[in-house]
């Protein structure tokens, strides 16, 4: 009989012990933010400058066996990452200005000055846990691991027993490396964040050779003005997603498709109100290459998921592939809203989603270089994709983002039908008409896959004037058929990560929401 490996866990605790952090990173947006939780190449980062930094040369038995654990380490799979959940914003601290104190009055002259660096901290009093002026701030990473692996605990305990400081020096930090059968509990205020295959917060995590790239990089003497590469370069990115993070129903396939002027290589750039009309050139071109150039093995379903209709040209009701402009947004303000670029996101039912992942990735591999034509003339416009799908766009990126307050950057649209008597005082009219979406909206995010329970907990806030700036009023949009169209603001009661997408023409792009 043979005997299934049970999963032990290797736990790392953290505690720093003057309660703040001042590590950063870089956001999606391309902006600093607090690197919060910190990122797991952080921890290898000190337990490498434990092992080689101040040790004696002649002592070739520690540098053995630290190197062999830290390369054991780097193989490992991310970790999991408990660690205080901060208040809302806190992540996004503004740097304080780096001003020194050189006129100091008599009543303080014991005071010191400001740091002379910008600051951005994040400390045990930010973080939404009641009173915590008697708690230590401290950082858990877990790797899951098969207990038949032979796990270098006691060198990894000596290196963590040397590290001193964590993100900066004034960073005091004690860890301890521990084996545990069962995964560390969750006490009140303590957020778990977990590996993902998705875009959501990025956090830089060790892979093999890390040990080796960091050591060369600090055996390089650059020559006079010239830095070092980033130790950034020496490891990957890793998507990490809260435990409690909602999720939207989720595509099979992302691609990103531009349009580029044939005349001088230029990438097309046009105001959101013709989004419709560029978009139907685009899909008018989708079918052509679908219906001529690839050679399907099921042309029915391939058909039927591109174009959302069945061979008889009848409506499906199935799931299929949505083209959704998306407008240039920054939550600061400074990008303008035009559309740039149009994600195709493959939806499939899930009894053919092996099937419809293929047919997604061959047809995003045949749509570079298209011409788009429009009643039989050429409009100079061709398309343009990316072979790395949706990894390196920064405006798709953004939309898939996790927070817990999404805004519509395109209006929802709504065809239900619903009464609002016409005998109402307009005020009354007015209200009734603001419930009946309000409800409608809620239907169409229990139709989205979001919990009932969780529904009934997000507060909306509906209008026809946009919450985004350089977004168009509801009505100025063009309207596919009868029903409302309308902006919508919806603060959910836990993170929610993108796209989120909602409403009757979610395929075509309206009820894409931006996060705030």
């Amino acid at each position: 009989m043979k005997i299934e490996p049970t999963t032990t866990h290797l736990v790392l605790t953290c505690e720093l012990t003057e309660g703040h952090f001042h590590g950063i990173r870089l956001s999606a947006r391309g902006s600093e933010e607090c690197d919060w939780p910190p990122a797991p190449a952080r921890v290898f980062q000190s337990l490498t400058h434990a092992a080689f930094a101040g040790i004696p040369i002649q002592a070739e038995q520690f540098h053995q066996s630290a190197s062999q654990a830290l390369q054991w380490l780097e193989k490992q799979a991310p970790p999991e990452i408990d660690a205080p959940k901060p208040s809302e914003g806190q992540t996004k601290i503004k740097l304080q200005n780096a001003l020194p104190l050189n006129n100091r009055t008599k009543t303080e002259l014991l005071k010191s000055g400001l740091q002379l660096a910008p600051l951005r901290r994040i400390s045990k009093y930010d973080f939404c846990k009641g009173d915590t002026s008697q708690s230590p701030l401290q950082v858990r990473y877990v790797w899951r691991l098969s207990s038949s692996d032979r796990i270098p605990l006691d060198d990894l305990s000596e290196l963590a027993a040397r590290v001193s400081y964590f993100g900066r020096a004034e960073d005091r930090v004690e860890m301890n490396f521990s084996i545990s059968d069962e995964l560390p509990a969750m006490e009140v205020g303590i957020q778990r964040w977990l590996p993902t295959h998705r875009t959501a917060t990025v956090l830089n995590v060790p892979r093999s050779q890390s040990l080796a790239e960091l050591v060369t990089r600090h055996n390089i003497n650059p020559a006079s003005r010239v830095r070092k590469a980033s130790t950034a370069s020496c490891f990957q990115q890793q998507a990490y997603q809260q435990h409690d993070t909602l999720s939207f129903w989720q595509p099979l396939h992302v691609g990103i498709v531009k349009l580029v002027r044939a005349e001088d290589g230029d990438v097309a750039s046009f105001d959101v109100m013709y989004a419709s009309k560029y978009r139907a050139w685009l899909r008018a071109a989708i079918l052509r290459c679908a219906d001529r150039e690839i050679r399907w093995f099921d042309k029915p379903l391939a058909l039927e998921l591109i174009s959302g209709h069945r061979h008889d040209d009848s409506f499906s009701r199935n799931p299929h592939l949505a083209i959704v402009p998306l407008p240039s947004l920054h939550s600061n303000g400074m990008a303008d809203g035009n559309v740039r670029r149009f994600a195709l996101l493959g939806y499939a039912p899930e009894s053919k989603s092996k099937e419809a992942a293929e047919i997604y990735t061959t047809l995003y591999r045949s749509l570079n270089d298209i011409e788009i034509i429009h009643h039989g003339k050429a409009t100079g416009l061709y398309t343009q994709t990316d072979a790395s799908g949706d990894r390196n766009d920064k405006v798709w990126k953004l939309y898939t983002a996790t927070s817990s307050c999404w805004t519509t950057s395109m209006p929802i649209a709504v065809t239900s039908k619903f009464d609002v008597s016409k005998s109402l005082p307009s005020n009354l009219k007015h209200q009734k008409r603001q419930a009946e979406l309000t409800k409608l909206i809620r239907r169409a995010l229990k139709l989205q896959g979001v919990p009932h329970e969780t529904v009934e907990q997000v507060d909306i806030t509906i209008s026809s004037s946009p919450f985004l700036q350089h977004t168009h009023r509801s009505e100025d949009y063009r309207k596919e058929g009868n029903g409302y169209l309308i902006h919508a603001k919806l603060q959910f009661p836990c993170p929610v990560s993108g796209p989120v997408i909602i409403g009757d023409g979610r395929y075509s792009g309206m009820g894409l929401c931006f996060p705030i």
